[in-house]
C-alpha cells in the first residue's frame, strides 16, 4: 500500500510483488501456495526487474507470527510466549539469505528495509476488552524490538538502509491511529494514513537522486 503512495507522489513506475501472508521463505525466496494457485518467488520477479533503481523490503512480521503472538498475548494470562524464539531464529537465517541475494542484483538498486512500527502507545485502555494490558504490551514490545534488531543489523551488514517507521501520537487508542485495531478487517496492519506515513519515511531515506 505504501508503495502505491510513493508511486502517486513521485510519478514512479512501481512494481508491487508483495502478497498477503507471505514470509521470506514462502513467498519471497520460494513459491507461496494460495489455495489452488501458486505465486512465484518475489525475489525472482525482482531479479527480472533490471531497470529498478530502488527495492523496498518489508518482511519479518509474518515470519515471526506477530499477529498470532499478539492474539495469544490477548488470551493468555501473561503473554510470555517463549515458542516465538524458534520463529525468530528461522527468520534471521532466511533474512540473511535474502540480503545476500539482494546484494548481487545486477542493477545494484538502493535497498530500503522497513523496520516494523510499534502499534502500542502509552495508553492501551482501548484494548482492555481484547485482553491486552500495559504489562502484556510491554512484553510484545520486547518481541518487536528483537525483530527490528534483526532487520537493522542485517541491513547495516549489507550496507542497506533500515528505516524506522514512527507512529508516535498515532498508535492504537490514540484519536487518529495509523494502525487497525484487533477487531478491524486487517488487525495491526496500517490504515491508509499509516501507509502514507510509511511511504514518507521511505522517501526520506532514499538517496537524493532517487527523490
Amino acid at each position: 500500500m505504501h508503495e502505491q503512495a510513493l508511486a502517486r507522489a513521485n510519478d514512479w513506475n512501481v512494481l508491487n510483488f508483495a502478497c498477503s501472508g507471505a514470509t521470506v521463505r514462502d513467498g519471497v525466496l520460494g513459491v507461496q501456495i494460495l489455495g489452488e494457485q501458486v505465486a512465484p518467488p518475489q525475489i525472482a520477479q525482482a531479479q527480472r526487474a533490471t531497470e529498478a533503481s530502488v527495492v523496498l523490503v518489508s518482511a519479518g512480521a509474518n515470519d515471526a507470527r506477530w499477529s498470532d503472538l499478539v492474539q495469544l498475548g490477548a488470551i493468555s494470562p501473561s503473554c510470555d510466549d517463549r515458542a516465538s524464539t524458534a520463529f525468530f531464529a528461522r527468520f534471521a537465517l532466511d533474512y540473511r539469505r535474502l540480503l545476500r541475494i539482494l546484494v548481487t542484483l545486477p542493477q545494484h538498486p538502493a535497498v530500503v528495509v522497513n523496520k516494523y512500527y510499534d502499534p502500542f502507545g502509552p495508553d492501551v485502555s482501548c484494548l482492555r476488552d481484547e485482553g491486552l494490558t500495559r504489562q502484556k504490551a510491554e512484553v510484545l514490545r520486547s518481541r518487536l524490538a528483537a525483530l527490528n534488531a534483526v532487520l537493522r543489523q542485517g541491513a547495516e551488514t549489507a550496507c542497506f538502509t533500515a528505516v524506522k517507521q514512527d507512529f508516535e501520537g498515532h498508535r492504537l487508542c490514540s484519536a487518529q491511529p495509523y494502525v487497525q485495531g484487533l477487531a478491524d478487517r486487517a488487525p495491526l496492519h496500517p490504515t491508509a494514513a499509516g501507509a502514507l506515513a510509511i511511504a514518507l519515511a521511505d522517501q526520506r531515506a532514499l538517496p537524493a537522486d532517487e527523490n
